[in-house]
């Protein structure tokens, strides 16, 4: 077994699924992948979605870490930190977050199609374009318990998850930066440095909600202070680690105006992956919101709140596949083989099943459901305890469908269909599941019970519906369209740097440090180059690096 680390493994991991399993010399749009072809995908998609999957887990239990503390500080204070938690998520950190979908489409096919130098510039834009959003989300942010309280939610309840989510704001800014650096990793296939440093941020979160509301005395309200830095290590460990294996070139490359430029496209992008997460992820919220306009509120937004909490963390599992899957899809389209973008896409599907099992057994198996629920409580509270274990057989039935939604939907991210991905979101939740879930959930007096029984139409209908995208989609065409969308990108890029060098060239022959026939070579070999196609420049690189 190797000793390198995990740093390294993930500098190996980039190279070797860098090489190709499939190629497009027989593609048929209605031919069906081969199960061996199914197979190579699996492992190869395993390799990546393995430590995505334990990263994604890790940063998701800060928030339960820091839930955990609270829950032994009494049942109002977990209240007050679950929904200020709830509504910072809500509107705060998801919609920085899904801002970044664009980021995810246009990386992953830039790096399948080898157009390296446009990556630094998509990072840059993305940045830029997340700070700027940061600003009003920030007033949001701030707006938002005061708004809960006029609806009718309890107002001492209120007072606190406002003090609460005050102190949670310098994590927003840290996630702008956090998100895309993660995200073009990811889009390099590169997550087991993400994985060591999640666990490492982890491991400090602990000691720091201890400092902050045991030792200097901040009550439940230092447990947001040490999610701040958590997020805030865990920016600083993630640049370092880039810094140190010597990737800045393929992350944030060289400041550039270019980044300034084509943000009506990249904000077309961005928006639609923004709302697609946002109309589900928002539904979900609705429900803990709804919880404590029901009778004993402090009781039903902590039960719907811990819900949602395990339910998110069970989802990240599926989530790990589909970012994995939309990193296949997106690289492989962008190299130009929709074949192997389309197994990818069917290999993802298989597997998720499978993984379903696993996690309903998880919740459903009484003595392992009892750990689960350790996590939330100490058992003081019985009327709880029963209400979340009924909660958890819910969420191990929707789980099934959610999963299949969630990697299907990394399909539609991968291919950049977004805006279409979105309108299902909305459909499925806002026409099927949130109407019965407040039916059930009020009308028929099932109290949280009945509203995440409800929000389970919402993941059956997107399964169909992604469904019927998925199938109908022209992989021909959408592989031409990554190719030639990220090859516009690598242009910009090479014509700025070749007007600077010759600009460079006449600035030296000014200066008599070159000959007019030195000069004159410049300039030819510059026009030539601007007169070609992007993969024709990648071409000629490369058989100048093989002679």
């Amino acid at each position: 077994m190797s000793s390198s680390s995990p740093f390294q493994r993930g500098t190996e991991q980039d190279a070797e699924l860098g090489v190709p399993l499939l190629e497009d010399e027989h593609y048929d749009e209605t031919s069906w992948p081969s199960f061996p072809d199914i197979w190579q995908e699996i492992l190869k998609q395993s390799k990546l979605a393995l430590p995505l999957g334990v990263n994604l887990i890790v940063n998701y239990s800060i928030t339960t870490i820091s839930l955990t503390f609270n829950s032994h500080l009494g049942t109002q204070a977990v209240a007050a930190a679950s929904l200020a938690s709830a509504t910072y998520w809500m509107f705060g950190k998801l919609l920085v977050q899904s801002l970044c979908g664009a980021l995810d489409t246009r990386a992953s096919q830039a790096y399948g199609s080898g157009a390296y130098d446009a990556i630094g510039v998509i990072f840059q834009r993305c940045v830029l374009f997340m700070l700027a959003h940061c600003i009003p989300i920030t007033f949001v942010q701030l707006a938002v318990p005061e708004l809960l309280k006029l609806a009718g939610e309890d107002a001492e309840l209120c007072r606190l998850a406002s003090a609460y989510a005050l102190r949670l704001l310098p994590s927003l800014y840290l996630e702008a930066l956090s998100r895309p650096l993660n995200r073009v990793l990811i889009a390099q296939r590169i997550a087991a440095p993400q994985m060591a440093i999640s666990m490492v941020v982890a491991g400090v979160h602990v000691f720091a909600n201890i400092f902050f509301i045991h030792t200097l005395g901040f009550g439940f309200l230092g447990a947001a202070y040490a999610i701040c830095l958590a997020s805030l290590n865990n920016t600083l460990l993630t640049a370092g680690y880039i810094i140190v294996a010597g990737m800045q070139d393929r992350v944030w490359g060289q400041p550039t105006w270019d980044a300034f430029k084509r943000w009506g496209e990249f904000a077309r992008l961005a928006y639609s992956s923004c709302f697609m997460k946002v109309a589900e992820s928002w539904a979900f919220g609705m429900i803990v919101l709804l919880a404590g306009l029901m009778p004993d509120p402090d009781r039903s937004v902590a039960s719907a709140s811990i819900t949602f909490n395990a339910y998110g963390i069970t989802y990240m599992v599926f989530l790990a596949q589909s970012i994995a899957v939309s990193t296949r899809v997106g690289n492989e389209l962008g190299a130009g083989r929709p074949r192997a973008a389309r197994t990818a896409a069917a290999a993802g599907v298989t597997v998720t099943p499978l993984l379903w099992a696993v996690i309903a057994v998880i919740l459903a198996e009484p003595h392992l459901q009892r750990l689960v629920l350790l996590l939330y409580l100490d058992g003081s509270d019985p009327v709880l305890w029963r209400s979340l274990s009924r909660l958890l057989l819910i969420v191990a039935v929707v789980e099934l469908f959610d999963g299949l939604q969630t990697t299907l939907g990394g399909v539609v991210q991968g291919s950049g269909k977004q805006q279409r991905g979105a309108l299902i979101n909305v459909v499925a939740f806002y026409i099927f599941a949130l109407p019965l879930a407040a039916f059930l959930g009020f009308y028929c007096q099932w109290d949280v019970t009945g509203l995440f029984a409800g929000m389970g139409m919402g993941p059956f209908v997107q399964s169909i519906l992604y469904g019927l995208l998925v199938l109908r989609l022209d992989w021909k065409k959408e592989s031409n369209k990554a190719a030639e969308l990220a090859g516009r990108e690598e242009a910009e890029v090479l014509i700025r740097r070749l007007s600077e060098s010759m600009s460079a060239a006449e600035r030296l022959l000014t200066n008599g440090s070159l000959d007019n026939m030195q000069v004159g070579c410049v300039n030819v070999a510059a026009a030539r180059v601007l007169q070609s196609s992007p993969g024709e420049w990648r071409e000629s690189s490369s058989e100048q690096g093989q002679s």
